[in-house]
């Protein structure tokens, strides 16, 4: 499903640059579930955005499904719209739509429409109640849920979590994980999790840590 070669990334330039990537290399099987565990600082959201296609690695190839993804950004992007879905610590929810429209205007730019689905997970994380609300009515745990609808709602090949379960109380953060665990067991859904939390870690079938931009094992 998802090969990494080689991954280097710095950030700023000359004597003042940061190297946060250093040579790091992952390969991820199609309906794997991998979490990434890591200190804070090791480089694992960079990680995230590199396999997310939202940037492009200073040195290194992306293969996904056995097609190199990285080089061009026009390619970045159409594989990001139809074949990934990213969670992201942030949400970056549009603060003047609604729930359901946040989910909608994220399906019409990649060319699809609303199905059932959508009301599915809207109902399987709790917060059908919010279709018709903002975010700015919302918790950050209520919009960090509306966040999972919708990276799931155009079904990718691969979704990408950034501490999925940051926000969310010990009920929530349950339900969460075991959806993924559903979706992964039941749909064979390619899933990488970033996380601090040893607990939802042991939910993926994979674990793998980082140190100082590289993979430990």
């Amino acid at each position: 499903m998802l090969q990494a070669y080689d991954l280097h990334k710095s950030y700023g330039r000359g004597s003042s640059a940061v190297q946060v990537l250093t040579g790091l290399d992952l390969r991820v099987e199609e309906g794997e579930f991998v979490a990434i565990m890591g200190p804070s600082g090791c480089g694992k959201s960079t990680l995230l955005h590199l396999l997310g296609l939202m940037t492009a690695p200073d040195k290194g190839e992306i293969h996904l499904e056995n097609s190199r993804v990285d080089h061009c950004p026009r390619t970045r992007t159409a594989v990001r719209r139809r074949r990934i879905g990213i969670i992201l610590q942030r949400f970056n929810l549009l603060p003047e739509l609604s729930a359901m429209d946040n989910v909608e205007i994220s399906l019409q730019v990649r060319g699809l429409r609303k199905t059932g689905l959508v009301d599915e997970l809207f109902e399987k994380l709790g917060v059908a109640h919010l279709k018709g609300r903002k975010p700015s009515r919302m918790s950050i745990g209520e919009q960090q849920r509306i966040a999972v609808v919708r990276a799931m709602a155009h079904q990718p090949r691969l979704l990408l979590a950034d501490e999925p379960t940051g926000s969310l109380d010990s009920k929530n953060t349950q339900n969460l994980l075991e959806m993924f665990a559903r979706l992964n067991r039941e749909q064979r859904q390619t899933i990488i999790m970033i996380t601090h939390s040893a607990d939802a870690a042991a939910i993926a079938g994979r674990t793998v840590r980082m140190k100082d931009g590289r993979l430990l094992d």
